[in-house]
This record gives C-alpha cells, structure tokens and sequence, in this order.
C-alpha cells in the first residue's frame, strides 16, 4: 500500500506506529479532522506526500525532508506557551523542510501559521521552495498580519503564491509595517482571497505589489460578502498601490462563498474560506482592473 488516509478517527499513537510500520512502501499520508494533543510522530522513509489538518500540538516526521510536498493546517487554536518540547518538535519540523531539496510546494492553513510565529526563533528560511499556499489563514490583528508576512519572507525563491484570509474585523488603530527593502525577486503569480477588503488585507496585497518586481498577475478574489457597493473602494486602493513590476496585470475575480469555519472556538463572526480547493490559477483569463 502507497496510500494511507485517515479521516476523522480518534489517534492512539501506539496503533497508529504499527499501522505505519506495516506500510513500508508508504508515500503518501493524510491525516484529516482529528484531536491530539501529544506529539505526532511518523516513521515512512519513502514518504512523498504528507497532508496533516486537524487539531494537535506537535509533529515529528523522521525524513521530513523527502517530502516534495506537505500541507499542514492546525483547525483550533493551541497554547504551546509553556510547551517547550512541542515548540521544539515544530522549530525540528520547519528547519527539516527548510533544508528539503525536494520540497516542491508547501501549505499552511487554518491557525497553523499564528501559532509557529513567535515559539520558533529564528524562523527558517525556505531557500528553495517555488510554491507556497497560505489558506483560510486568520488575520485579525498586527500579530497574524505579522505572522503572514514572516512566512513570505523566508521563501525568497517563491515563483506562486495562493494566499486565503479569513478577517472578521480591521484593527485600523494600529500603524501596519514590514521590512520596505524586501524583494521577493522570483515571485511571478499570486492569488488573493479576501474577506472584507480590509485594511490589513488591503496592505498584503500593497506588500506583495510593491515587493514583487517580476510579478506578471495579481489575481484578487472577495468574498460573496463583500457588497458590490464594496467593491469600487477596495478597485480605487488598489489602482492607486506603487507596483514593483511596470507589466503585473492585477485581476478582480468574482466573488465566492465563504462557509463558517465550525473548527474555530473564536468569535461567531470568525469565517473562512474552505480549504480544499486552492488550485485556481493566478493565470485564469477574467476581467481585468490594471
């Protein structure tokens, strides 16, 4: 067997070893919607693909990096504060698929990024990652605003970036900075899901047009709930953005639904988009704001 996927089932790490072990020819492994709250540890030398998007404190891949793609979403926020060893475990992760040489696209979804930010000092550096997925990401205040920021920047040699946020309110009171002499020097395609063209979500998408130099489509899609009396502030912003790149072509895509995130313990007005599908291509033809 090649294949192992395991959906929404209660882990018993003792059992869960042996079903590995009895997989030895395992290369692909998903672990969706579960609970644990002790370290994951997963033992598959021929491991290629791993999908891990649920709710637990660490994860320990042996070979990690081998791996040419993994996706990695933590569904409910956890508290590794005074976790040391978890912090560890994750810090161990981060820098295993930093060094990858294989790793062709790596994802982060739900609370996963807020909660490495700040534990696992100093954040590795991706040198070699072409493609990266930030999806139903949660960006409420300057901290997880930060926290996206700080993955981009450790992945200078991204080429494709998908980037999904989910934001139920706009800390307009505070001053939102990030370091003006980066350049992401590769960066040719990016496609952004907002929520509400807030101001936070408006100044990722200034972030990645002023630091991108080669990019040639900055794809922008709103939420459903964005009324369409929304939308002609949100087009004059971004008309009026400085653009690193003199030929990037900035589409507004049309909206689509978001779902409740029922994963999420935070308030009800908490909404993300789903998931499960972010291969639309920042090269779709559709109507353009430029």
């Amino acid at each position: 067997m090649t294949c192992l996927e395991l959906d929404k089932f209660v882990i018993d790490l003792k059992a869960l070893k042996y079903l590995i072990r009895g997989c030895p020819l395992l290369q692909e492994l998903r672990f969706t919607n579960f609970i644990c709250m002790e370290c994951i540890k997963i033992v598959a030398p021929n491991l290629c693909h791993l999908i891990v998007d649920g709710t637990f404190k660490s994860l320990k891949v042996i070979n990690a990096e081998k791996l040419v793609s993994a996706v990695i979403g933590l569904q409910k926020p956890v508290d590794l504060s005074v976790d040391v060893s978890h912090q560890d475990r994750l810090g161990v992760l981060l820098q295993d698929l930093a060094s990858s040489s294989k790793l062709q696209k790596l994802v982060f979804s739900g609370h996963f990024v807020k909660t490495i930010y700040g534990i696992v000092m100093p954040p590795p550096t991706f040198e070699k990652l072409k493609n990266l997925d930030l999806s139903s990401i949660h960006m409420n205040n300057v901290d997880e605003f930060c926290s996206i920021i700080s993955i981009i920047q450790n992945c200078p040699a991204i080429e494709r970036l998908n980037i999904s946020v989910s934001t139920s309110k706009d800390e307009t009171d505070h001053l939102l900075e990030y370091n003006p002499n980066l350049v992401l020097q590769r960066l040719c395609y990016a496609n952004v899901k907002i929520r509400k063209g807030s101001n936070m979500e408006l100044m990722l998408i200034e972030f990645l047009l002023k630091c991108s130099p080669i990019l040639k489509n900055l794809s922008i899609t709103p939420s459903a709930s964005i009324e369409s009396t929304f939308t002609k502030p949100v087009l004059f912003e971004l008309v009026s953005f400085c653009r690193a790149s003199q030929n990037v072509k900035v589409r507004f895509l049309p909206p689509v639904s978001v779902s409740r995130d029922s994963s999420s313990d935070e308030s009800s007005s908490d909404e993300s988009y789903s998931a499960a599908d972010e291969s639309s291509s920042s090269e779709e033809s559709e109507s353009e704001s430029d």
